[in-house]
This record gives structure tokens, sequence and C-alpha cells, in this order.
């Protein structure tokens, strides 16, 4: 079916289903000769992709083929309104069979229109030519077009032939299509295939009805998000579509009525012998169909051959594209006979300017094999743009069979950078020594440290990292995972408050991949709710949560929300929760991450969902870091003391006295982890907060290289030392056991009136390892899983309404 195309009118297709992305026409053509209508193209059922799927699907990368002619191309449409509850531009059958004969808009033009057409549905009226069905086809037919029915599925009794295909004032007008049972050696005919003989009467041939029969029993193909069996007419219709553009191909120059015509007399006769009512002529045999236009004086085109075919399989680029580049990779196949030793690519961005870029490969691809190719980093301006990658060539000569090799793809580009991140110091590093590496981002974040900058092993967390180095220089990378809040704060800053259980909520679009970890709510009364994010597919995940008291809870969700348009989360079910009407200011955002647009109920409501908690891998990637080497020359030692493991600011001023123990050092530079520095020998240092500090010296010796150590501090402020201290407080009591624990460890309140508890878990480096809050009852439990630590000692501090207990607990092994 190669360079052949069908339309398919049904209730949409799927273009983003991988045995059907390929094969969309939109990435040869204008979208507006590959789909009629004026919103993206979707399937509104799950009929439209698993009849075009029977067609021509076929996915290359899973070797998964479900169609007839997989190298032809489809155009849609929705003609059929199936389940849309999306807004979809329906444009009907007609609309599609007028566009279909002028599809480019240029009536000089003939390559723009379909070869076959495949109609797997009825309607309209149970007469015979009613509202000028001869007319209508007709047109198609003399514009060449093949026009391919289901013939309905009401039998078996007879002339339950389904309008209009039951019409017949011509051998093959209109064609219609029995389901037999294809998985059965016996090939028998589908008690709910309709039957002839046509309502419109006539003699011999013309009376009877269906035309031919085809596989429609229980038949595997594309639906969105995955495959599924079928069974019926409309699964039939399509294995004739896809045999007519087989034959298409090999006779270009044949009409698509010539082709029925073929198919009709080449069948392979079944049941009563000659022609029936049940089977019509019998199932297709393509083969037959080709000898008997062979044997008509036809001559057949030679297949397009090509020693160095390659095809475009896919294109990606990162959700955000960062630093006004795109970031686009190909996955590329060698469909040729030959090894593939070189390609060149070009693609491009059109917005207000045209941006362009080319990318030559090289390598050893043997016939068969995929790779794919990292291309060269586009540049164009900030926003939303479509780009086009295509496959120029391949072994310095073009690619003959090129229609699969372009594809496109709509990006998103940004102006953010990568967030700094940098050695410790500006000289080399010594041989066999250690190098710290910090982030410079400044927010709420966890950091990570990655040795590869996608996937790779991890190195370390926090904001910097003592890294050691060998003979030879290293990179590592550091991943940045920020946390922020967005949406409406709280109940109380503006709009009446009101109490519903109403299964509505807040609408939102992603623009990279994060997680909801919680939200705030305000309730009236305790007990158990549903809450339900919706998918843009309509797919859905749901959590069942506790309210423990009446008031304001954070509900923990730790949902993770891909990248696409049209999110919703909504209270589903359970008691009611309180919500705004009026005091409203969407958008509420977090800037190239999410955008909450709007409340199902409109702009004027704020429902249930306040204060959101997030977090996301920063969107530009990780930030390359690299540690050069001196080569030669005598490394200092770096080594420092720290006289205490702890203070209370309660009790002390937070000043510390830091001593340098290192050898052969002449300079220093001291990083006390809170954002102070020092040059000092032996620094004295005063902590203003409270936390967990990591503290890093880098020392240069006489040979101009460096060598680095860390440690670490608590700082702690009115700090709860023991279990009969917690007790003697009257407003706040937390227990801690067991201590030392294996698996789980408990935090047990007991407090004069519910609270929101946050908690922190380090270990003795002070790299958090467990973090988090929650709104906790009067009484109440909270289980903190230790499973996957490792044996050791770790600082827990945990602050409630004011206090805060700051405790070490150890992992038994």
């Amino acid at each position: 079916g190669y360079g052949r195309r069908a339309m398919i009118v049904d209730t949409g297709q799927d273009p983003t289903h991988p045995a059907l992305y390929n094969q969309f026409l939109y990435h040869n053509r204008d979208i507006r000769e590959a789909w009629i209508g004026n919103t993206r193209p979707e399937d509104c059922d799950l009929h439209g992709s698993h009849v075009t799927g029977t067609v021509l699907g076929l996915d290359r990368i899973e070797q998964d083929t479900i169609g007839v002619a997989f190298d032809a191309k489809w155009m849609g449409g929705i003609a059929l309104g199936g389940g849309c509850s999306s807004g979809s531009d329906v444009a009907g059958t007609n609309a599609m069979y007028q566009w279909a004969l002028d599809p480019d808009g240029d009536p000089s033009t003939i390559d723009d229109m379909p070869d076959v057409i495949n109609n797997s549905w009825y309607g309209g009226n149970n007469f015979c030519n009613a509202n000028g069905v001869f007319e209508t086809y007709d047109a198609l037919y003399a514009a060449g077009i093949a026009v391919v029915f289901s013939a309905g599925n009401d039998g078996p009794g007879p002339s339950t032939i389904t309008p209009p295909k039951f019409n017949n004032w011509d051998t093959v007008r209109l064609f219609s299509v029995g389901n037999l049972n294809g998985n059965s050696p016996s090939l028998p005919i589908s008690n709910s295939s309709s039957r002839g003989p046509s309502i419109c009467g006539g003699e011999g041939s013309l009376l009877i009805k269906p035309e031919v029969s085809a596989p429609g029993s229980n038949v595997r193909s594309s639906v969105p998000g995955g495959y599924g069996n079928l069974s019926g007419t409309s699964m039939a219709a399509p294995h004739v579509s896809g045999a007519i553009l087989l034959l298409k191909q090999a006779f270009p120059y044949l009409t698509g009525e010539e082709l029925m015509l073929a198919l009709y007399y080449g069948c392979t006769d079944l049941g009563a012998p000659g022609e029936d009512n049940d089977y019509g002529m019998g199932i297709i045999n393509v083969p037959a169909a080709f000898e008997y236009l062979v044997s008509q004086g036809h001559e057949p085109e030679p297949p397009l051959e090509a020693a160095n075919d390659v095809i475009l399989l896919r294109i990606d680029a990162p959700a955000q594209n960062c630093g006004k580049q795109a970031y686009p990779t190909a996955l590329v196949q060698n469909n040729g006979t030959e090894p593939v030793t070189s390609m060149q690519f070009s693609y491009f961005i059109e917005g207000e300017e045209l941006y362009t870029q080319e990318h030559q490969w090289e390598g050893n691809l043997a016939p068969g094999a995929m790779v794919e190719v990292k291309l060269t980093p586009l540049a164009a301006a900030a926003g939303e743009f479509e780009l086009v990658v295509e496959v120029m060539g391949a072994n310095g000569e073009p690619d003959m069979r090129h229609l699969n090799n372009r594809l496109k793809k709509m990006v998103r580009i940004v102006e953010d950078e990568k967030i700094p991140a940098g050695k410790v110091g500006d000289v080399p590093v010594c041989l066999n020594s250690n190098a710290v590496v910090q982030s410079f981002y400044e927010g709420a974040a966890a950091i990570s440290w990655y040795d590869a900058e996608d996937g790779g092993n991890l190195l370390g967390e926090g904001r910097s990292l003592l890294v050691p180095i060998q003979e030879e220089a290293r990179t590592v990378y550091a991943q940045v995972t920020p946390r922020e809040k967005t949406g409406r704060q709280d109940k109380d800053s503006g709009g009446s408050i009101q109490a519903s259980g109403t299964p509505v909520g807040l609408k939102f679009d992603a623009y990279t991949t994060f997680t909801i970890r919680s939200v705030k709510v305000y309730a009236e009364e305790s007990g158990g709710r549903l809450i339900k994010l919706t998918k843009p597919d309509g797919s859905g995940i749901t959590k069942i949560v506790s309210i423990p008291e009446p008031g304001e809870t954070r509900l923990d969700l730790n949902i993770v929300v891909e990248p696409g348009e049209g999110y919703e989360l909504k209270l589903q079910a359970g008691k009611p929760l309180l919500f705004n009407l009026g005091g409203t200011d969407y958008p509420y955002e977090v800037p190239d991450v999410l955008s909450i647009t709007n409340s199902t109920g409109g702009p004027v409501f704020y429902y249930y969902f306040y204060d959101w908690e997030i977090e996301y891998d920063y969107f530009c990637g990780r930030t390359p870091v690299e540690i050069e080497v001196a080569q030669g020359g005598q490394p200092p030692l770096a080594n420092f003391s720290i006289p205490v493991e702890e203070i209370n600011l309660a009790e002390e001023s937070g000043e510390i006295n830091l001593f340098d123990q290192s050898a052969g050092a002449v300079s220093w530079l001291w990083n006390f982890g809170d954002g102070s520095l020092s040059t000092e020998q032996n620094p004295l240092h005063t902590y203003a907060d409270t936390g967990s500090f990591q503290v890093t010296l880098t020392v240069v010796g006489e040979d101009g290289c460096s060598s680095s150590a860390e440690g670490s501090i608590v700082v702690i402020e009115d700090a709860v030392l023991s279990d009969d201290e917690v007790s003697a407080r009257a407003d706040t009591r937390l227990f801690i056991y067991p201590n030392p624990a294996q698996e789980m460890l408990y935090l047990s309140f007991d407090l004069e009136q519910p609270g929101l508890a946050q908690y922190y878990l380090a270990d003795l480096l002070g790299r958090p390892v467990r973090q988090g809050r929650r709104q906790v009852a009067s009484r109440q439990t909270l289980e903190l899983s230790l499973a996957d630590l490792p044996a050791g000692a770790y600082l827990l501090v945990v602050d409630i309404d004011g206090d805060r207990l700051a405790r070490r607990v150890v992992k038994s092994r």
C-alpha cells in the first residue's frame, strides 16, 4: 500500500496510537489535507481507531501488525458523534465526502484525494435512492475513489442489509461486505451479518447482497490506549479497504470501481454454489483479484524499492525545551537491504521566522535494526511550535521510499536555563583526592547527584556532595527537584464560603511531569472522601482519604501528573467540603509546570482544593559539573574537626569554632551550609537558624591543586531531649518508639487540640532522607517507614504549633 491513502468515515481516530501514528497523512501534508475539522484529531469512541487499524495499522517498534496495507496513509475526521464530550468538531458524512474530492482546496490537483473510503456505519432513510444517494456516490466513483460499506449487523433474516448499502444501481454500487469468522477453517458467515436480497429489487447479481465477505469476527485492532477485539461487519469492511490499497499500489492508473470489480470477481466461493445472499461472491482473494486484472490486460507497476530505505519511527523532545532551543531525538529503522553507515537529517520550526537545522549521523546500522539519534539542538524563539523532522537520505543517496521519513511533533520552547551548579574552588582537584560540588538553587528542593545526564547511578543527595577523584577528570550531574506551592492559599482570602458534596473541582494543565504531594481542604464533618484525578484522555486515578476532625486538613495525595491539557481534580464522593464563591484569581500557576485554569463550574467558583504542594524534576534537566584533575604535584590532605555535634540555640549563642587539621594546605575555603563562607584557617561561625548543616572545607596546597572534606552539625532550639520532658509540656506531647527501630518508627501525638506536624529525618551528614507534613488529630499515631534506609543513626526534627522536638533515632540491623 505504499503511496496510497484511505479515508475512514467513522468516530475519528487516535493519532497518537503507536499502530496509527506513523501512517497519519498529517506528517506528509498540511493538517487540513489530512483531517477535516477545526479541532485536533481524536477518536470520540474507539470504533474509528479499530477500523483504521485493520486497514493499515502497524507498530514497527513492537513488530505488531494489525493492518492489511501498513505502508499506506490514513486521512480522517469525525463523521459519527460516538461518545464525544470534548466539544470536537463533528464534520458528518456528507461533509467528509465533499472534502475527499478536494482536500487541498485546489481543483487542479488529484493527488490529494483518497484511493478508498471506508464506511463502517449505517444511516439514512430506509428506502431506495433516499436523499439523492445515487448522485452522491456516483460523484465519488467518477473521481476514481473506491467506496466500501459494511453490510450491517441485523442478520440472519432476509433483506436486512442496512441503509444506505441496500441500494443497488450497478454491480458494485454500493459495495457492501459481510462478516465471516476468519478464526474458523470453514469460514462460516456470522449469524448477525446482514443478508440480501436488496429491498430495491432488480435481477441477478444486482439483487443479491452483500457483494463480498471478509473476516469480521473477534478481530484484534487498535483502540485508544491499547488494543481490543471487536466483531461485526464494521470489522470486515476495512479488510476490503486495505485490499483496495494493495491493488492500487500495483495498478495506480485504475479507478476504485475497477479494483472493487476485481475483488468481486476474484472471490473464493463460500456457502451455496455461486453468488448468494449470505456471503455474496464469497471471501475476498487478493492474489486472485491481482491475476484477474492481469488477465484483463492491465500491466502492474513494480513496487518501489530502495536498498538504503530508512524509516523514521518516532521523534521525541523534552516537555520543556530550555534555553530557547529544541532538543529532538529521532528513532530510525533500517528498512533496506544494505547496512546504513550515514544519514542526513533536516528539521525545522516555523513561527514568525523559519528556524532550520541539519544533522549528519554516521555509524553502522544493520538491515532491520533501529538506532536513536540525538539531533543537534535547534535554536528558536520561545513558544509552542510544530517541529518537522525528516531523514533526507542514507549512505549519501536520497531514499526513494521517502514517504515514511517525515514526522511532526508539537514542542514547547522556553527561555529557562539549567540551574547553576559548580565545583567549590577555582583550581583543579588533586589526584586521588576529593572535590566538593554544590547546587546554587535557592528555593526549597531535593537535590540529587548522578554520574550520568540521564539515568545513571545516584551518588548522593543534598545541596553539596563530596566526590572522590582518582586520576581522571570526572563529570557529575545535579538533579534539582523543586517543591513549590500554588492554588488559592486558603478559604479566607475572599468570597463567600459554602459547603457542597457535588462532584466538582478544579481544571488544570500540566506542562511538565510533576507530583501533587498534598492539598489543603476544609470540612465541617470528619470522615472519608473519594478524590479523583481525571486525565485528558478520560482515564482517572482515585484516592480514598480520611479527614480525622472538622476544620483544616492537609491531604497527602502523591499523584504523578504527566504533561497534558484538560486535567480535573474533583471530590468524587463523600461528605461535603468547603469552597469559595467569588474572590478567585485564575490562573494559579507555577510557570512552565502547571496552570490551574478554572473550576469545573466556571471562574466564579474555587472548589475544595487549596494550597497545592507540588514537586517536579526541574524541566531543563540535570546540570553537569566538570571536575578537572591536576596532574602531578603533592596534594594537601583536607581534614577538620567540629568540637560539638549539636548546638541548642535555647541554651547557647549558636557560635562555634571550627579547627583545620589539614596537611600541606596554604589556603582554605569553608562552607558552613547556611549560605555563609570563610577563608580563615580556623573560623568562628554563628548559626542563627535551626537545621542540619553540611560543613565542607576545600584547601589548596603548594602545587596549586585542591582537596576537600566534609562534616555536619545539628542546630536545634528548645529541644525536647526525653520522653519525660515531652510529657511535661501541657500543649504539645510526642512519643517516639521504638528507639532503636528496625522497619517502622512510630510518632504518637497526645495534644490538647489538632495541629499541623512537620517532620524531617536526616542522616548525620545532614542529607534529608524523609520529610513531610501531616494534619494530626489530638490523639493520633503516624508511621514513618525506615525499611529502605541503611542501619545507623539519624536526626529526627518534628515541629508542631511552634514547638520543636529534635531526637536522635537509631535504625538497628
